[in-house]
């Protein structure tokens, strides 16, 4: 047999087992159930769905119960001061602006790095320490209790500051 004739003979039989492999008439996906559990036809490939829809509930009175509004996130509450965390040769020799600061108990105290380098603020007697701020950054406390809190730098023990609360 010559190279054609087996070549011809090759592709007759590959269309031959395509012809049976496809069973004849049917077609591809034929007898797939697509339909979900709850009995609903889930969509076809490359199809587009609406957008969901919520069901009406009916409350224990008969009456429609309300939809609850969607849930969005509470804004973020503002801070009752802002303290600078400022370089080694900052205007008025203070590396926290101002290095005494008074707010009331509940207030949030934010601290933010006007600085070149990260810094973090870490409160003496252990009530709270920041983790690296980097510029441009800050971090927040909310104070608990009332006193004087003495805090400093953790790049910088000699940069210190005082926190009063009422």
């Amino acid at each position: 047999m010559n190279a054609k004739r087996i070549l011809m003979l090759g592709l007759a039989l590959v269309m031959a087992f395509a012809s049976v492999a496809c069973g004849g008439g049917s077609s591809v996906g034929e007898d797939i159930n697509v339909d979900k559990l709850d009995g609903t036809a889930a969509p076809r490939l490359g199809e587009r769905t609406a957008a969901p829809t919520t069901k009406a509930t009916t409350a224990p009175s008969g009456q429609p119960a309300a939809t609850a509004p969607p849930k969005t996130a509470a804004p973020a509450a503002k801070p009752s001061i802002v303290i600078k965390i400022q370089s080694d040769t900052a205007k008025g020799g203070s590396q926290f602006d101002p290095r005494v600061a008074r707010v009331r108990r509940g207030s949030i105290v934010r601290w933010e790095n006007v600085d070149a380098k990260a810094r973090s603020v870490v409160a003496d007697d252990g009530s709270f320490r920041s983790p690296n701020i980097a510029p441009g950054g800050h971090f927040d406390y909310t104070t608990n209790a009332t006193g004087s809190i003495n805090y400093h730098d953790g790049t910088r023990p000699y940069a210190v500051g005082t926190l009063e609360v009422a």
